[in-house]
């Protein structure tokens, strides 16, 4: 398709933006706790309450996606982002500002199905590349903010980072209305949709890779949102230092899931590449709480190769799960739903047990959820792939 890397750099960007709508909040979570006199498990829902939406519109996205087509949902997505971060930038109450904050999680909870299916579109059976690329659209937010929220918010004060990404949203829209094509696609009626779900939820092979990919969405998340606490509050280092550090996992992410995407491609092995990456982040958590100076860049360095290896090869194998190309939107949609519910659930569950018990306990849930990834990606490898007839 014509100008079809222009495009994807058109949708690669709306994703960043919708990145860092999301991870606007981590480094400057003690300044929002502070000025609204909360605590850090209560500011952390503001990351959880992104994802709420997640959750509740997995499912029905594909039906969505369906009835309105790929580009008009983007454009959807874009008016939800604008929408969130003006009411979150206007408001100086915690409720309506959680309340914003599930407004922008609607473009989070789509964005990665609208663009699976774009990029499916424009790529087709050489998409893994292309995939591993768009993939790195939370670490690059991630890096981004970590080293210019802080800074930002210290220059232009603690709601300039809704307003800058409502601007941005805006920009997004502009774009893909002016410059995004895709190929028209007819559309099953309701009772069709509702046969295809069912159809696509009796895929055994499908539950396990959806559960995987909960638990490298929780264990990578985890440390994504939550590093500057870590180094914070259990090494005592100083905000602006502990920002620069967290940043380092976004940035050592970005080339590690492009990698990833072109050794998919490549070798064919996408559960091979996930099983070492789950038993890697095994370490990495047991470490996170014996680090030092020396350890701290090399501790981001190796979450970023395993958790960005584990979960773009996860996210290069959605589409094949479905046991039928008229399948794939609602197997991804399910494979989606519990990538939210890890990223949902992490924040307060890591930071909530980090302030009622300990550091060492919350490493002691991540070793686990990722023993867990583990054995749900043999399950996968052991298991025979069934055809549908």
């Amino acid at each position: 398709m014509k100008n079809k890397w222009s495009m994807f750099g058109i949708l690669f960007f709306c994703a960043i933006t919708v990145a860092i709508s999301q991870l606007k909040v981590p480094p400057i979570m003690g300044m929002i706790s502070d000025n609204m006199n909360i605590s850090l498990s209560q500011a952390s829902w503001l990351m959880s309450i992104f994802t709420v939406a997640g959750i509740i519109l997995a499912i029905p996205s594909a039906a969505i996606m369906n009835k309105l087509g790929p580009k008009k949902l983007l454009l959807s997505l874009m008016v939800s982002l604008l929408v969130g971060n003006v009411l979150g930038g206007l408001t100086n109450h915690y409720s309506v500002l959680l309340i914003s904050r599930a407004i922008e999680g609607i473009a989070f909870a789509m964005i990665i199905l609208v663009g699976v299916a774009m990029i499916k579109a424009w790529f087709g059976e050489k998409a893994g590349s292309a995939l591993g690329m768009f993939n790195t659209f939370a670490a690059l937010g991630s890096f981004v903010m970590m080293n210019v929220g802080l800074s930002i918010t210290n220059s232009l004060g603690l709601k300039s980072l809704w307003f800058i990404t409502a601007g941005m949203s805006v920009i997004c829209f502009i774009l893909v209305w002016g410059f995004i094509q895709v190929p028209e696609e007819e559309y099953e009626d309701n009772k069709q949709e509702k046969s295809s779900l069912v159809e696509a939820m009796k895929n055994s092979r499908l539950w396990s890779a959806a559960l995987a990919r909960g638990c490298v969405a929780f264990v990578l998340f985890t440390f994504v949102t939550t590093y500057p606490q870590l180094f914070m509050g259990f090494y005592g280092l100083d905000a602006g230092t502990a920002n620069f550090y967290a940043g380092l996992n976004g940035l050592f992410g970005i080339p590690c899931c492009i990698l990833c995407g072109i050794i998919v491609d490549k070798t064919g092995k996408p559960l091979l590449t996930a099983l070492l990456g789950f038993i890697g982040l095994i370490g990495t958590s047991y470490m996170a709480t014996i680090l030092g100076p020396s350890t701290y860049i090399l501790h981001t360095l190796l979450v970023a190769i395993f958790g960005g290896f584990t979960i773009t090869a996860l996210f290069c194998i959605a589409p094949t799960m479905a046991k039928k190309a008229s399948l794939s939107g609602y197997t991804i949609a399910i494979m989606n739903l519990f990538y939210y519910i890890g990223v949902f659930a992490c924040g307060p569950v890591i930071l909530g047990t980090a302030e009622q018990a300990s550091w060492q306990v919350a490493t002691y849930i991540l070793m686990g959820i990722s023993l867990v990834g583990v054995l749900l990606v043999v399950n996968l490898i052991i298991s025979p792939r069934k055809k549908s007839h």
